[in-house]
């Protein structure tokens, strides 16, 4: 909640009394408190802010400056009135899973604040995007590890982190600069940031889902190229957990977008009444989520039934209902309660999930669609809405968590085989803009 008008002491008196409750339980506590607060909110200039947190002390508070990569409140607050103050990336909102983000933004946007600001204490990652973008990760850590990054200048230490990353990420199977052209074209263009929804698959299903790609799809073909020569080329040599995470981040971003051309291509199709090209894209958008699900059924990371015997083990020593424990996974990544409260925000490309949830989702659109255009009337959107809810639903309390295979660095090679099926099948219906 923020005030519409209030004074500057009872501002300062309400930060005043959140200290002092802390301090009632414990004497040492800090208030953490997070940044964007003041981000987001017309009232939170910078004497509101002043008023709010410059009578706090300084050794009992500590803001996250969330989001700062992007959107950064410290250079608009006087450095939350002086007070300390950790500069923080979340790159991925919900914990979803497409490539996203500027490394060298980034990495300007941190030296700015440690060269401007004297109550910058640290810099982290929030925990909601700590296992997508490694690459991301990988450079801010790097930079952390400097004598004095606030004296690098961060191109000269991007040029040179990115000339060995490859070597790096991929050891003996190194070849050229793999991992330099993935951080060229899908991690250097404009750092918005990844929020909820922000892909096309995962969402429910509608007529007007917007979504701005952050790349484009001949790049992303190029970029799995060079992984399947790179598979083909070491034959005989171990598959790292790393290359393999790389490679599956690269699929699922070439994936949404290829479907995202098709949805594009088969909304307009159905508002110009063209049933065959309706039909056509439908085709290619259940093919594609049907590979995609085959492709990670081979990468246990990338399978909700790893996922799901997690629950189960987890559920021995705890001596909780297995049953329950999976209920609760598929509500935190599906619709967050049985109330629609924030649906799909943290979801998951994961394999299972899009055959068992995504697909049934879609295939009801899809029956909607088809049967407005043979019938020669509107969208049902009510009625849709009653069904898709039920497919949620029943996933939620009984759906197949779908199967997984043990890896083996055989399975490199069938997933291969899958991705060159799914080029094909996406370039013979001129996806490749």
């Amino acid at each position: 909640y923020t005030p519409q008008f209030c004074s500057s002491s009872f501002l300062a008196a309400c930060s005043k009394a959140t200290v002092s409750v802390l301090k009632s339980v414990d004497l040492q506590s800090v208030w953490v408190l997070q940044g964007w607060t003041f981000g987001y909110d017309s009232f939170w200039n910078r004497a509101n802010v002043a008023a709010y947190l410059q009578d706090i002390k300084s050794a009992d508070i500590v803001v996250l400056d969330m989001f700062a990569e992007v959107n950064p409140t410290w250079n608009r607050t006087d450095s939350f009135a002086k007070k300390p103050f950790i500069w923080t990336v979340v790159n991925n909102f919900g914990g979803n899973t497409l490539i996203n983000g500027n490394i060298l933004k980034t990495l300007e946007g941190l030296t700015l604040a440690e060269q401007q600001s004297n109550h910058l204490v640290g810099f982290g990652f929030m925990p909601e995007g700590i296992y997508q973008n490694t690459i991301l990760l990988d450079a801010m850590m790097q930079y952390s590890l400097m004598t004095n990054s606030s004296l690098v200048v961060p191109h000269d230490f991007y040029k040179k982190w990115k000339s060995k990353i490859s070597l790096d990420r991929y050891g003996n199977m190194y070849s050229g600069n793999l991992v330099e052209k993935v951080v060229d074209k899908l991690y250097s263009g404009p750092s918005k940031g990844s929020f909820p929804n922000s892909c096309i698959i995962n969402r429910q299903p509608a007529l007007n889902i917007s979504f701005d790609p952050s790349s484009i799809i001949k790049d992303n073909i190029d970029i799995l190229s060079n992984y399947i020569e790179l598979v083909y080329k070491n034959k005989t040599s171990t598959v790292s957990d790393v290359f393999v995470y790389d490679f599956s981040s690269v699929i699922q971003n070439y994936a949404e977008l290829i479907f995202h051309q098709s949805y594009k291509e088969l909304i307009t199709a159905y508002f110009a009444n063209r049933a065959n090209k309706v039909k056509q894209c439908v085709l290619l958008m259940i093919d594609v989520i049907d590979m995609l699900d085959r492709i990670f059924s081979f990468i246990p990371s990338r399978c909700l039934n790893s996922y799901c015997k997690e629950a189960e083990h987890f559920a021995v020593f705890t001596e909780d209902d297995p049953n329950k424990l999976i209920r609760d996974l598929k509500l935190q990544l599906t619709t967050w309660g049985y109330e629609d409260e924030v649906l799909d925000y943290a979801f998951k490309m994961w394999s299972g999930l899009l055959e068992n949830y995504y697909k049934p989702r879609w295939e009801i659109f899809f029956k909607f669609i088809l049967s407005s255009l043979n019938d020669g009337k509107p969208f049902d959107y009510d009625s849709y809405k009653i069904h898709v809810s039920m497919v949620e639903r029943r996933f939620i309390l009984d759906g197949d968590c779908g199967a997984c295979s043990l890896w083996d660095d055989k399975n490199i090679f069938s997933v291969v085989q899958l991705v060159e099926q799914l080029v094909r099948a996406s370039m013979n219906n001129n996806c490749t803009v």
